[in-house]
């Protein structure tokens, strides 16, 4: 889902406005469970179908539904499976490469909602959530209390961490590639714990590994240091990735900032709007092409 800004001089705030596009991708992934500084993880995913949304990303326009062939081959076997149709077929898609088409709609969705509903086990040990969403959000679990959606003043560091050799979307192809990932996941996990800060995002896609991590967030807000925080864990992470022969690209943005939590009771996010990480991403891209 992508959004825009513009803003409202009568009201003097922003707009925003959203637009949805969906990519539909099916090819075998890896699952990384990364860092494990201060028993902190990062959850994430990797392999081939990451470069194939980076194609599909910018063909599908708002409100459609770009597939790539891998995707496209099962949905077929399945319509074929279950006896089902298509209202509308799918298009290919103008002037893009071959193999990637449009979606269509298909008659009569509602038979194809699943009929059991998830329950989780008793056995579950909630504790286990510690290791992958802030502790703030975890004492709100414990306590039965609704996450507070509030503005903020936060400081962000985009990092965008590339390696022709030995990064990417096939860094979990080897057990090098593996092993450098984790090594500089918990060592930018260091930098950023040390000045108190959290780490919001870690993805691993065709332009290599990008952190996001936020300064200022409840309960660690320091007023009026939290830029500078951010800056020196910037620093010392690129240090960090320059003695182990990486190429890093760091960009710093302070601002107010909606955080809380969206989505459904059973999958939600804790999300930060606007995304103050976004420009800074167009200047790390603009960057890397000169």
């Amino acid at each position: 889902m992508q959004y825009r800004f513009f803003w409202n001089p009568k009201t003097a705030s922003q707009v925003a406005f959203f637009q949805t596009q969906t990519l539909l991708h099916l090819i075998p992934c890896t699952l990384l469970q990364l860092g494990g500084v201060l028993g902190r993880f990062e959850y994430c995913a990797t392999g081939p179908a990451f470069p194939q949304i980076a194609i599909a990303e910018p063909l599908a326009r708002a409100t459609q539904t770009c597939a790539s062939p891998e995707f496209l081959a099962v949905y077929e076997q399945a319509l074929h499976a279950f006896s089902g149709r298509e209202e509308t077929p799918t298009l290919p898609v103008k002037d893009g490469p071959p193999g990637y088409r449009i979606m269509g709609k298909i008659a009569d969705p509602e038979q194809y909602l699943p009929q059991s509903v998830y329950k989780p086990s008793p056995d579950f040990d909630v504790t286990m959530l510690s290791r992958y969403i802030p502790m703030s959000e975890f004492r709100a679990i414990l306590a039965d209390e609704r996450f507070e959606e509030e503005m903020r003043k936060i400081s962000v560091i985009f990092l965008s961490i590339s390696s022709e050799e030995r990064a990417g979307a096939d860094v979990a192809r080897s057990a090098e590639g593996v092993m450098l990932t984790q090594l500089l996941m918990s060592c930018c996990q260091r930098s950023c714990y040390a000045l108190e800060g959290s780490v919001n995002k870690f993805v691993v896609d065709d332009k290599g590994m990008l952190l996001l991590c936020c300064f200022g967030l409840k309960p660690l807000s320091h007023f009026g240091d939290d830029p500078v925080r951010a800056t020196l864990a910037a620093m010392r992470m690129l240090d960090t990735l320059r003695e182990e022969g990486v190429k890093g690209r760091a960009g710093v943005a302070t601002g107010m900032v909606w955080c809380g939590v969206i989505g459904t009771m059973r999958v939600h996010n804790f999300s930060l709007l606007p995304s103050l990480a976004r420009p800074r991403h167009d200047v790390l891209q603009h960057q890397m092409q000169k």
